[in-house]
């Protein structure tokens, strides 16, 4: 058994055979699983001492920082952490959109869901910090998915309350037992209004996600219909899944595509996220809107 581990960890620390024709973007997999292991570590050594009652998770969040030795650099390190998940899962998506996602699909479709339950695990860690900006933000998306019975049952009511705060914390673990790579523990939010407790009689100014979600949050933002808002967004994402699908495709179509629209796909992808980024973090407006819904049009 030592012999097969020392092997192991020869063949793939000392030694790593790897095809010639790749470049540096492969090594955005690679520190995406370095920084996945980082924020699951970190998560767990913050969830040991969070309490995740109505009356504490804010005072909690803060004897973390200001009690706890070193808790707020594991505070802090967690929550620019998810930063950094996130930013090599775009460019790990960018680099398979580029080159290798016809022909992987099975390998592309589980990619894709590790992203999804991802962006699900980052939800849920939404409410944990139970701060001013937490709390609405988990009320706008909470009154979406009302659109579907099965919410009342995972909140636990009508609004926001204690009962959505533990269960939202134990369905942050979900991803850790099915996938063990897509938790993050507990995601704190990075704007000033977070940190302010909860006032459910003032609602703020400009509710505004992470920058990860501005994209989402863009879509849901200047389509004034709650479900066309949502379909959009649910639209967006499975727009990724039907591109493994191309394999199947006939010859002509295929070719076409590898030699035409691919060199553009990319570049324009870019584009059209970081101004659906820079609307996602802008009050709304009727310019916004117009603007947003010809990045819709050309996007899809």
């Amino acid at each position: 058994m030592n012999y097969y581990s020392i092997n192991l960890a020869k063949a793939h620390l000392l030694h790593y055979p790897c095809p010639l024709n790749i470049n540096f973007l492969w090594n955005y997999g690679f520190l995406l699983g370095i920084v996945f292991f980082i924020q699951i570590l970190k998560g767990v050594l913050l969830a040991l001492v969070i309490l995740q009652k109505l009356s504490y998770a804010y005072y909690s969040v803060q004897h973390i920082l200001r009690a706890i030795m070193d808790g707020w650099c594991f505070r802090y390190m967690h929550a620019t952490g998810a930063s950094f998940v996130f930013i090599l899962t775009y460019l790990h998506i960018l680099r398979g959109l580029n080159y290798s996602y016809s022909y992987l699909p099975l390998s592309w479709i589980s990619g894709l869901m590790i992203f999804l339950i991802s962006i699900v695990t980052a939800f849920y860690g939404y409410v944990l910090p139970w701060g001013q900006m937490s709390f609405w933000n988990t009320t706008v998306i909470t009154n979406l998915l009302y659109l579907f019975r099965t919410c009342f049952m995972d909140c636990g009511g009508y609004l926001v309350s204690d009962p959505t705060l533990k269960r939202f914390f134990v369905f942050i673990y979900f991803p850790f037992i099915a996938l063990c790579q897509s938790l993050f523990g507990i995601l704190p939010l990075s704007h000033p209004d977070n940190a302010i407790t909860v006032d459910r009689y003032a609602t703020p100014l400009h509710i505004v996600p992470e920058w990860y979600f501005l994209p989402f949050y863009a879509m849901l933002k200047t389509i004034p219909n709650k479900t066309a808002g949502l379909l959009v967004m649910l639209a967006s994402l499975q727009i990724l899944f039907l591109l493994a699908e191309q394999r199947n495709l006939t010859t002509l179509i295929h070719f076409k595509f590898a030699f035409g629209a691919r060199e553009y796909s990319v570049p324009t992808i870019c584009y059209m996220s970081s101004m659906l980024i820079w609307i996602g973090c802008q009050l709304p407006q009727i310019l916004h809107f117009i603007w947003s819904f010809i990045y819709y049009i050309i996007l899809f």
